[in-house]
């Protein structure tokens, strides 16, 4: 899903969506609203190691972080988080906790 969504359409959304992805270029964002949306709703998230998702991660585990700008790294990301269901779950679950906590 890519563009806007209403408030009301964000979590329904979100809970149909098995992993999240946050693929910013180098260099952005400062904040992200889709970040803290994915995390509220307990969603495993796959992102680029920009500053704001490095801190996040730095602090619980609860994001994938991949090498900014690079699609293939993006690709392999993607690849570890849908294979491994125990992973995603972890990351689920550490994003709740991490909304929990903010």
């Amino acid at each position: 899903i890519t563009g806007y969504l209403p408030d009301d359409a964000i979590a329904r959304t979100l809970s149909e969506t098995d992993i999240v992805l946050l693929p910013y270029t180098a260099g952005g964002p400062i904040q992200s609203a889709a970040a803290g949306w994915a995390l509220a709703c307990r969603r495993p998230i796959v992102a680029t190691d920009v500053e704001t998702f490095t801190v996040i991660a730095a602090e619980r585990p609860c994001m994938h972080l991949t090498k900014a700008d690079s699609p293939e790294a993006l690709a392999a990301g993607i690849r570890r988080v849908a294979g491994d269901p125990a992973y995603r779950e972890s990351l689920a679950r550490e994003a709740g906790l991490y909304a929990e906590a903010h």
